[in-house]
């Protein structure tokens, strides 16, 4: 690019690329010499210098800005959906932003609030005792019981053990639990064998154990087939 430098008053001359009054050092970065070549790492600083705190039209005139920012994509009145939706626009492409919700205006962040970092022992208890309290009042429901479960309710039914469904141990719900003997019954689907479930389980049943519970048994679907077409 050709940068014209009309003379002024005083070693002063008026920057045409800029638009504003240059001193004789910046005349320097970008005159005639630096044509042609890479631009300096002093000559980068000083135009960003110049350019700080200013708007495009400002700096370029409003005809240029316009065609700079909707080349930039950062018109708001303008979907920049030709080359694949920009960050800097603030209207997404359809096509090329389907989940772009996150950097919509009026939208929350999934994240938005989440503790990354290592909670206090203080918080920790707050936490505690705000679950505590949604427990007392019902705030948290059981979901409604699957077929399996409902297949161990008949079992223990026939078996004429009296037994609470649903009971909650701490921050664990078990399918049924037989307080006469201390048992705790497990309804298990076909697809329990699967390896996060089996260690979600071993650590539910480590923690009953520990709490009391003499044992823990899993019962899966050939065990309460019987019962399943009641």
């Amino acid at each position: 690019m050709i940068h014209h430098i009309e003379s002024g008053k005083h070693g002063r001359g008026l920057c045409s690329h800029f638009g504003k009054v240059c001193s004789d050092k910046t005349k320097a970065l970008i005159g005639a010499g630096n044509r042609g070549r890479k631009p300096s790492a002093s000559a980068i600083e000083g135009s960003r210098r110049l350019r700080l705190g200013r708007t495009y039209e400002e700096i370029y005139g409003v005809e240029l800005a316009e065609k700079i920012k909707e080349k930039q994509g950062l018109n708001s009145n303008k979907e920049a959906c030709s080359r694949g939706g920009r960050r800097g626009g603030k209207v997404r492409c359809p096509k090329t932003w389907r989940t772009g919700t996150e950097f919509l205006k009026g939208s929350v962040p999934w994240n938005k609030g989440l503790i990354l970092g290592p909670q206090s022992e203080e918080l920790k208890l707050q936490n505690a005792l705000g679950v505590a309290a949604a427990h007392a009042r019902g705030a948290y429901h059981t979901n409604k019981p699957t077929s399996l479960e409902h297949a161990l309710d008949l079992l223990l039914q026939d078996a004429g053990l009296e037994y609470e469904a649903q009971k909650r141990f701490g921050r664990y719900i078990v399918d049924a639990y037989v307080p006469s003997r201390n048992l705790v019954f497990e309804a298990d689907g076909m697809f329990w064998n699967h390896h996060k479930d089996k260690e979600r389980e071993a650590k539910r049943d480590m923690y009953l154990l520990k709490v009391g519970i003499a044992a823990v048994i899993h019962l899966i679907d050939e065990d309460l087939e019987p019962w399943m077409a009641i």
